[in-house]
């Protein structure tokens, strides 16, 4: 049974919050201005998996400074649904 937690992100303030309950097995997903945070390499966690939404990432004219799992929309449902727990921040 899986037992992942999936952490939607939407701003640098919302990672400030939610990082200290992040496991390193968890999964983040950054959405809309959490985006920023990649372009600095700024996340300052060992999460093993960081996803990033290229929609957001695009619309923002960011390019990632570290190697991020870039995403589209259909496998942001994949992510959604195959998690445990899912927590937007």
């Amino acid at each position: 049974m899986n037992q992942t937690t999936l952490h939607l992100i939407f701003s640098p303030d919302a990672w400030t919050k939610a990082k200290p309950l992040v496991d390193v097995n968890d999964q983040v997903l950054l959405l809309q201005d959490a985006v920023y945070l990649v372009a600095k390499n700024d996340l300052g966690h060992n999460c093993k998996q960081v996803f990033v939404r290229q929609l957001d990432m695009s619309a923002r004219n960011i390019h990632p400074a570290a190697d991020y799992i870039v995403i589209d929309d259909t496998k942001w449902v994949e992510l959604t649904t195959a998690a445990h727990n899912l927590i937007s921040w």
